[in-house]
């Protein structure tokens, strides 16, 4: 089962009221939580969108609107760090530039193995965009990264593991069995479509013996894998078969979710791509909290 290390959270800071804003705080809380569970490091990390200024440490420098953003921040992470209690090793950071970049290269950097992010519900023209932080993330940082929505969580949450059959969706069956006893036996269930080579349009192409044989040998290694990581655990498995990303989406709708596990792979050749029918067309519409997994030995086309 995995257990995190070390976990960096970006901080969202509303200026206007020198506050965090709603969604850095559902992630700081998030945050915390998951690193009480593993006993982990913790990093709250703030970063300004100054790229010319590169001031990390001293007084912040009050006669420009960099540095009264500095100073702000500065006693909201310092604050964050004293409430955070004794029982974490808490550090605190502040970066200047764009904020997915900064994050991607402390995490090569400081080899972080959680990122967790807020973000706000979107809308349907904003599901379309490509261009936020939490979306770069997905694409291209090497550890998990957890999309928080600025939603209070309930107490037991819904789970949804998007499993490919493949080292990625293990992975994220993993995260799934996590946070199943982290949030005290909260609902996961499991989904793998099945898609057949030979079926590109018509599932009724292929002959019903063997549709079936595969959907049966695919439910039989997930439980089997189920059962490894919770012996104990109650698990949903469902199987199906069609298009990957219609048949998640689908399921989404019809049966929402508080929060969405699912792999990140990048096509073969192409750095920092998701898959190509499946993450990529899934995750603009997820209307939950999404954690993004990678496989191992992927490497973000960005340098330390």
């Amino acid at each position: 089962m995995i257990q995190f290390r070390k976990v960096l959270v970006a901080v969202d800071i509303d200026y206007q009221s020198d506050t965090i804003a709603d969604t850095g705080a559902v992630a700081v809380h998030e945050g915390l939580t998951t690193a009480r569970r593993d006993n982990a490091g913790i990093t709250f990390m703030h970063v300004i969108n100054a790229p010319g200024n590169t001031q990390t440490s001293g007084a912040p420098d009050t006669s420009t609107a960099a540095g009264k953003q500095h100073l702000a921040a500065l006693k909201i992470l310092e604050k964050l760090q004293a409430d955070a209690g004794g029982d974490l090793h808490v550090q605190t950071a502040i970066r200047f530039g764009e904020h997915w970049r900064e994050i991607l290269h402390a995490v090569v950097k400081e080899n972080y193995d959680l990122v967790m992010i807020g973000t706000r519900k979107r809308s349907l023209a904003g599901r379309l965009l490509f261009g936020s932080t939490g979306n770069k993330l997905l694409r291209l940082c090497p550890c998990p990264v957890w999309v928080v929505k600025d939603e209070p969580r309930p107490e037991r949450p819904s789970v949804l593991v998007a499993h490919d059959l493949t080292p990625v969706g293990e992975g994220a069956l993993s995260i799934a069995a996590a946070l199943k006893q982290q949030f005290d036996g909260a609902d996961v269930r499991v989904l793998h479509v099945v898609e057949h080579p030979e079926a590109a349009h018509f599932l009724d192409t292929v002959a019903h013996d063997e549709r079936q044989r595969r959907l049966d040998d695919a439910k039989a290694t997930i439980e089997a894998q189920c059962r490894a990581l919770l012996p104990d655990g109650t698990w949903a498995v469902t199987i199906t078969d069609g298009n990957a990303y219609a048949r998640i989406l689908e399921h989404l709708e019809n049966q929402p979710v508080d929060l969405l596990v699912i792999g990140t792979v990048a096509r073969q050749g192409i750095k920092g791509l998701l898959t190509g029918n499946t993450a990529e067309n899934v995750l603009p519409w997820a209307n939950c909290s999404v954690i993004a997994i990678k496989p191992p030995g992927f490497t973000p086309p960005v340098e330390a």
